[in-house]
């Protein structure tokens, strides 16, 4: 996997889950 597909998908489910947020 690409790096920038990886920080997508770490954006995105932060923005789904908050709380995961850290």
């Amino acid at each position: 996997m690409c790096i920038s597909c990886t920080i997508k998908q770490m954006l995105l489910q932060t923005s789904k889950s908050p709380s995961a947020s850290l």
